[in-house]
């Protein structure tokens, strides 16, 4: 017999979905010593007690983190015993009724807006072609894009991506990229903002290769490497996340 069982057979707790802490913390309340507990109370409903969804899979019904409450329970050598628990809280969206899934919300939103739906549709193939490197169906989607209208927002968007077209090419086709060079002059310029200028040139060197190994003399710089990639197969678990609506046709 474990530890917890003797915890909930001294306090008398029946419920199984509450799991202990291993500690025991001593407060001090209203001039009296009390012993504290801790606790969380999580399980997996079947399902929601307000619409009767039932929970077929982790998106039927939405963990929406924990709220803490504090419980009087016995004494224990004239002390006050309390119990900090944390309760397993369930999303619950103000347009339903119960508990829904995040995916039954996008398809309720879509389907009250037009203008939302096609901006959605639009996204979605393009991050769908990115993840599958079909630079023409990319292409050929910002094509097909002109002849829609679109918020100011995805419009200015789509533009940006048409402007920048033969960058975004290369971005599909190699693995050579930019990308980890703005990330240190990102931390550079955050280490310059954290000590508040830097009045010496060598100090402010001697930090930033301090806080990115340089001076490491068992430290390996990576290989600096290019490849050409060729478009892989569309994966079914990302055509499933993207939804229903944005499944583009598999003849590109």
């Amino acid at each position: 017999m474990t530890h917890l069982y003797f915890i909930r057979k001294t306090l008398g707790i029946k419920d199984k979905n509450i799991h202990f802490e291993e500690q025991v913390t001593e407060e001090r309340i209203n001039d009296q010593n009390h012993l504290v507990l801790y606790g969380k109370l999580t399980y997996t409903p079947k399902a929601c007690k307000k619409c009767g969804t039932v929970n077929r899979s982790s998106a039927d019904i939405v963990k929406n983190g924990t709220k803490l409450s504090t419980l009087k329970l016995t004494h224990i050598n004239f002390k006050p015993v309390l119990l900090k628990l944390k309760k397993q809280r369930f999303f619950t969206h103000r347009l339903y009724e119960g508990m829904v899934s995040e995916y039954v919300m996008m398809e309720y939103l879509l389907s009250i807006s037009p203008r939302l739906d096609k901006a959605y549709r639009i996204v979605s193939r393009l991050k769908w072609a990115l993840a599958n490197r079909r630079f023409s169906y990319f292409q050929t989607t910002l094509k097909d894009a002109k002849k829609e209208t679109y918020p100011d927002k995805i419009r200015t968007a789509l533009n940006t991506l048409e402007k920048y077209i033969e960058p975004i090419k290369n971005a599909f086709l190699c693995t050579l990229s930019n990308g980890p060079v703005e990330g240190i002059n990102n931390n550079i310029k955050n280490i310059k903002r954290s000590g508040y200028g830097y009045r010496s040139f060598i100090n402010l060197k001697n930090r930033i290769l301090i806080s990115f190994n340089l001076l490491n003399p068992g430290r390996k710089p990576k290989p600096l490497f290019y490849t050409k990639r060729t478009a892989k197969k569309p994966s079914r678990s990302l055509t499933l996340k993207l939804g229903k609506l944005t499944t583009p046709p598999l003849t590109v």
